[in-house]
């Protein structure tokens, strides 16, 4: 019993150094392509190896952190991990149905293994990274003289596709000739690692299966519905939540920057010059000095969009200073009239999202304004002007636009979404495999073994093999199950029930020798 534990032991431990050394060998493959900028990763080998040796649970620890780990040296890897787990999914289904050893099946596996890396990589690396990727990919596109995108990113998918095809062909050789200089006795071994009891053979599990598929809703089905509704709640509202709150703490952070970018504005204005510069406008002496340092603000504070010193009364509004838009002020030539700024002197009247707040305007309050409306989503802050004697000259005003924030958003959830697929995966057949191998399985053999007594009835040759079946089992699962049926219960078959009569006719009741 104690050799059997320390042999257990070993397996599972070679079990987890199979599992390390398929995510350094991934790592290993692929530092050399993504240093050189070659379109060929081969960051799937060790994941279609031990998928092939290990099975589903191991394969995709492989992919998940395989990925994780390539991020240490390429930041975007961790968006493709998604990937990585459908090549272990793909390559654990195809071994079941069909086998590496044709040529034709091979190509077939290669060929739709190629498609998912190609497809899924494509849209990752393009619509969220915004670029190919690396230089002999973007070499190729260069060279075919087009510009339109949509063109562009059907050649970029045929060429990616292609590219993984070749990457997969190569991944798979690799990852089938490992397999075949690991010695039999040591692939058994990390087969059987993982198991909390004997061994589940071919017959014994395709036997189990059975068992779960005779009630309508087995044991299996509960349990993986249950782990995928409670995980897809979690990361749905953790998702949610987070998203959210990135959001709104993102908003106010905005209006504090347009906030301090206006106080800082109205601070460097001269109170005492803002009439003059009305009246000469920017041939007034001082008055380009000070259009350059409300640049200087706006460019510093980078929400900031709009930034502008104004007069605001009843009447409207006045400006004394009016900046040019960003893009305007970028250098960009022929800048649309839209973009630029109000002349000193230009008068408007108030707008309507404004309107509430004059008796603050005029009592010299700071307001801040968020508005939805023909210019879009944005939040503008007045911080007021005064002179010496803390009368109201004038207001500086800044503006910025929540449009962007937005798309940025909406890149920010696709990215968390597209990390948290491989992570919610795992975590998922985490709790199918724990749940497999301590409960459903040793659940199943025990039935399979209960059935076996039952069916054999009074047949005693059936009774004793029933027995040590279920001796057999080896649940070492530490817990109810686990404790219920050890290697060392010792079965004794029962007398016959001949021999009990002729033992008891022998010893007759003491009050019937005294009648």
């Amino acid at each position: 019993m104690k050799g059997d534990l320390k042999r257990y032991g070993r397996d599972r431990r070679l079990h987890f150094l199979a599992i390390l050394l398929g995510i350094a060998v991934n790592v290993a493959l692929n530092i050399a392509p993504a240093l050189l900028g070659i379109p060929l990763y081969l960051d799937t080998t060790g994941t279609i190896g031990m998928s092939l040796l290990g099975g589903l649970f191991p394969g995709i620890v492989i992919a998940v952190f395989t990925n994780t780990v390539c991020t240490l040296y390429e930041g975007q890897r961790i968006y493709f991990g998604c990937i990585n787990v459908l090549i272990a999914v793909w390559t654990v289904w195809f071994a079941r149905k069909r086998s590496f050893k044709k040529p034709a099946d091979v190509s077939l596996f290669v060929l739709v293994a190629g498609l998912i890396s190609g497809c899924a990589g494509s849209a990752i690396q393009w619509w969220l990274i915004g670029d190919p990727g690396n230089r002999v990919m973007t070499l190729l596109l260069n060279s075919m003289r087009t510009t339109a995108e949509p063109i562009r990113f059907h050649l970029f998918l045929i060429l990616n596709i292609l590219f993984n095809i070749l990457d997969k062909g190569l991944s798979l050789g690799i990852a089938l000739l490992i397999l075949h200089l690991i010695p039999e006795e040591i692939k058994n071994r990390i087969r059987n690692g993982g198991w909390r009891q004997n061994p589940v053979y071919a017959m014994q599990a395709r036997e189990s299966a059975e068992a779960g598929n005779r009630s309508i809703f087995s044991l299996k089905k509960h349990i993986t519905l249950l782990l995928l509704a409670i995980s897809l709640l979690l990361v749905t509202i953790t998702g949610v939540i987070g998203v959210r709150v990135h959001f709104q703490n993102s908003i106010v952070e905005r209006k504090d920057r347009i906030q301090n970018a206006a106080r800082f504005a109205a601070k460097l204005v001269d109170p005492d010059r803002i009439d003059e510069f009305l009246r000469d406008g920017e041939s007034a002496p001082g008055y380009k000095k000070t259009e350059d340092l409300l640049y200087e603000i706006r460019e510093a504070a980078y929400d900031v969009r709009y930034l502008y010193i104004a007069k605001i009364d009843g009447s409207g509004s006045t400006y004394v200073f009016d900046l040019d838009d960003k893009t305007e002020y970028a250098g960009h030539a022929n800048a649309d009239d839209d973009l630029l700024g109000y002349e000193p002197g230009y008068s408007e009247p108030l707008e309507d999202t404004l309107v509430p707040y004059l008796d603050d305007f005029l009592a010299g309050k700071e307001v801040v304004v968020e508005t939805r409306d023909a210019w879009g989503w944005m939040a503008s802050a007045y911080y007021p002007v005064t002179d010496a004697a803390g009368n109201l000259v004038c207001y500086a005003g800044a503006d910025t636009t929540f449009d962007a924030l937005v798309d940025c958003t909406k890149d920010f959830s696709v990215r968390t979404v597209l990390i948290l697929i491989s992570f919610f995966i795992l975590i998922l057949a985490f709790g199918l495999n724990m749940a497999a191998i301590h409960i459903t399985y040793p659940t199943q053999a025990m039935i399979l073994s209960i059935h076996d007594i039952i069916d054999a009835g009074s047949d005693q040759p059936k009774l004793d093999e029933s027995l040590r079946r279920i001796r057999a089992i080896d649940i070492r699962t530490d817990d109810e199950l686990g404790g219920s049926i050890t290697p060392s219960a010792t079965w004794r078959p029962a007398r016959s029930s001949r021999s009990g009569a002729s033992r008891n006719s022998r010893k007759t009741p003491r009050r019937c020798r005294t009648a």
